[in-house]
């Protein structure tokens, strides 16, 4: 196999300047930087489309951004992006943000010192407008950064009124929402759509804002301790409605005979929970192959369309009775 040595040789450099063409680095003249490219790519020194990619600034890898990988429904998105690219030959590389802006500078830094295909971003935030002054294609998946990047998503709005209504069927006089944070276009409009439809039901109503850190099952546990009367809840995704499910079942309040609750996604735990969770269901696999469709549409300079809305449907398990 041959080495950064043997490269140096060829190329008649200094390792060091094998390593700054390879790191691109500016202390490098054009020349040299493209004879080394040249030398890395034909004795496949590094694989062949990372390579390219340096040489040509184009490759076959397209970066996925994502806020966290602990709620499943990011996992299943990234999985049916990765397998729709696969199909067409390319590769993904995974940036965590774990709701962390100082980690999503760096990510942003990453991405533009390398020479990808496109971005697709997942459950962008008030944050993620610094992404557009990235020059690749971008497309972003349940949550709007600008009219020029295309975003695919579910109708949450909704998805949150036809919750509320479902509610209303069994019967609940008073609901809650329990809200993840309203930084995300998705999170807010979720919240709308639930105040909305409960005014509309004639509901008594409250919600609980998350910030999905560690201290949500303390405030989820308080304020369920302090209101008994509460019989039905709204979760914004299915992780938070299993830790409603936890919490409830520690102080003691039985689903579905004390309250109801509904969640959002469908992700793969829904239905293996105890009790299998009621739910409006996402079509998770149809919005990672349309955001590849439309990435890739880009990527050719093809038109696209710059926005797609999934309907979304109420799955019937057992945290409701109709």
């Amino acid at each position: 196999m041959i080495k950064m040595k043997d490269i140096a040789k060829i190329a008649n450099v200094s390792e060091a300047t094998v390593s700054r063409a390879l790191n691109n680095k500016a202390d490098i003249s054009p020349k040299t930087r493209e004879k080394i490219l040249k030398i890395i790519e034909e004795y496949d020194y590094i694989p062949n489309t990372v390579a390219r990619s340096l040489y040509k600034h184009s490759s076959n890898i397209v970066g996925v951004v994502v806020p966290d990988l602990i709620n499943p429904y990011f996992p299943e998105i990234v999985q049916a992006i990765t397998t729709e690219l696969a199909q067409k030959e390319f590769n993904i590389m995974l940036f965590n943000t774990q709701n962390n802006p100082k980690i999503e500078e760096t990510n942003i830094r990453t991405i533009a010192s390398m020479h990808m295909a496109g971005l697709i971003i997942i459950a962008p935030n008030i944050h993620s407008l610094k992404y557009e002054h990235l020059n690749i294609p971008i497309v972003s998946i349940d949550g709007y950064i600008s009219d020029r990047v295309p975003h695919i998503t579910s109708n949450f709005y909704q998805g949150a009124k036809l919750a509320v209504h479902i509610l209303k069927k069994n019967h609940c006089k008073k609901v809650v929402h329990v809200s993840g944070p309203l930084i995300y276009q998705s999170s807010y409009e979720r919240y709308n759509g639930f105040i909305e439809q409960a005014k509309e039901e004639s509901l008594e109503f409250d919600v609980i804002q998350t910030k999905l850190d560690g201290k949500d099952e303390i405030l989820i546990r308080d304020f369920f301790t302090k209101h008994t009367d509460i019989d039905g809840v709204f979760a914004a995704n299915d992780s938070l409605a299993f830790l409603c499910i936890r919490v409830f079942s520690e102080i003691g309040v039985q689903v579905p005979k004390d309250i109801r609750i509904i969640g959002y996604d469908n992700n793969f735990l829904a239905k293996v929970v105890n009790p299998p969770l009621s739910t409006i269901a996402v079509p998770i696999v149809n919005l990672g192959k349309q955001a590849v469709t439309t990435l890739l549409k880009m990527t050719k300079r093809e038109k696209h369309e710059p926005s797609y809305v999934f309907n979304v449907d109420y799955l019937k398990r057992k945290t409701t009775w109709d």
